[in-house]
C-alpha cells in the first residue's frame, strides 16, 4: 500500500470512528430510543429529497442511451461491412457501400451529439452531489469535539478524507445510475438533518428556499 492509499484509508477510518463516537455520545445522553427515533425521522426526511428534476434525468437517460447505444451500433455496423463477391463471369465485384457509409455517419453524429449532453448532465450531477456531502464533511468539528486531541484528529483527517471521497463521487457521477446518485444524495440530506445542518439551500428537497 503506497501513502496515499494509507492516507486515505487513515482518514476514513477517522472519520468513521468519529460518527460511531458522535452516535454513542447520543445514545449516552439523550437514549437509544431517541436515537432511533431521530433517525427514522430524518431518514423519512431525506427520502422525500431527489437529486434530479424531470428533465434532468430525461437528459441523462435519454444522452447515455445515445451515446452506449450509439457506440454499439457502431461497432456492430462496422463489424458488418458488405464483402465483394464473383459475378457468374468470375470477375470480382466491388460491393455497394452507400448504406453501409451512411449508418456509421448517422451513428457517429449520434455519439457526437450524446457525449457533451452526457457530460453535462454528469457535471450537474456532481456538482449537486458536493454540495450537499461538502455540508457534512467539511463542517467545523468543534462542536462535536470531546477534547483538544479529538478536535485535532478529526480536523486533520478531514481534508485528505475529502479529497478521496470527492474523487470517488466524480467517478460515480460519470456512470449512468440516476438511482445510485439519488440514494448519496440522500444520504447526505440525512446525515446533515441528524446532525442539525441547515438544508434549505440545496435543490431538491421540499423546504428548499
Amino acid at each position: 500500500m503506497d501513502v496515499f492509499s494509507a492516507a486515505g484509508w487513515g482518514s476514513a477510518g477517522v472519520q468513521w470512528g468519529a460518527e460511531l463516537a458522535d452516535e454513542w455520545h447520543d445514545r449516552d445522553k439523550h437514549g437509544a430510543a431517541w436515537v432511533a427515533q431521530k433517525k427514522t425521522a430524518c431518514r423519512g426526511y431525506a427520502s422525500q429529497c431527489s437529486l434530479y428534476s424531470r428533465s434532468h434525468r430525461t437528459l441523462t437517460v435519454a444522452s447515455a442511451l445515445g451515446l452506449v447505444g450509439g457506440f454499439i451500433a457502431l461497432f456492430v455496423t462496422m463489424l458488418s461491412k458488405p464483402s465483394g463477391d464473383y459475378d457468374e463471369r468470375y470477375n470480382w465485384v466491388e460491393p455497394d457501400l452507400t448504406v453501409h457509409h451512411t449508418l456509421i455517419a448517422i451513428f457517429y453524429t449520434v455519439m457526437l451529439v450524446s457525449l457533451p449532453l452526457y457530460a453535462g448532465a454528469a457535471i450537474r450531477t456532481f456538482t449537486r452531489l458536493m454540495r450537499a456531502w461538502n455540508k457534512v464533511e467539511l463542517k467545523s468539528q468543534m462542536e462535536q469535539s470531546r477534547s483538544g486531541l479529538e478536535y485535532a484528529a478529526r480536523t486533520l483527517s478531514q481534508p485528505v478524507y475529502w479529497m478521496f471521497t470527492t474523487t470517488g463521487r466524480a467517478v460515480i457521477s460519470a456512470l449512468p445510475l440516476p438511482r445510485w446518485h439519488t440514494r448519496l444524495y440522500q444520504e447526505a440530506i440525512y446525515r446533515c438533518l441528524y446532525r442539525g445542518i441547515n438544508t434549505t439551500d440545496l435543490p431538491g428537497t421540499p423546504w428548499s428556499s
